[in-house]
């Protein structure tokens, strides 16, 4: 959650942590702004923070711009498939994935962004192992983009995952 300084008077990153999903939702539900950063301290999903920008909605020939979901969504899974045994032995987990996409204009530029949950596969916390698995699909050729000053970048946004 955001607080303000009161020194400065800037907007500053403050940290908290709520009992249930329920007290989560009664404190946040009504906020104006509402930009949470996770650190899950016990058991999470597969999930990941995925964006990318471009100078419109669609292409020259009409096809829309966010059509990396396809290509991200079956990246991720050989990369999982290649680093876990557990995986490689019962892939069907990674077929249970969630997406949540929002497409929006951002200064002049189109921003697309998609959340994926891999649901079935979990990890202990997510600054661990989850992380390294982030950083190591960030640095992929196939997952790189561009981001909203038109330079590249990497779709999977590694960066939700660190302490701070």
């Amino acid at each position: 959650m955001d607080a303000v300084n009161s020194g400065t008077g800037k907007v500053v990153k403050a940290f908290t942590s709520y009992k249930s999903r329920e007290d989560f939702f009664r404190e946040t539900a009504c906020l104006h702004k509402r930009n949470f950063y996770e650190i899950i301290s016990g058991d999470c999903t597969n999930y990941f923070d995925i964006e990318h920008y471009s100078p419109s909605q669609f292409s020259r020939d009409g096809t829309p711009t966010d059509d990396r979901l396809a290509t991200t969504i079956a990246t991720i899974h050989a990369a999982a498939m290649a680093c876990g045994a557990a995986l490689a032995a019962d892939p069907s987990l990674l077929d249970h994935v969630v997406v949540t996409t929002a497409s929006r204009m951002v200064d002049g530029v189109w921003k697309h962004s998609f959340h994926m949950n891999f649901y079935a596969v979990g990890f202990r916390i997510n600054y661990g192992a989850l992380h390294v698995f982030a950083r190591y699909l960030s640095g992929l050729d196939i997952l790189q983009a561009t981001n909203d000053k038109m330079q590249p970048m990497s779709l999977v946004d590694a960066s939700v995952y660190g302490r701070d």
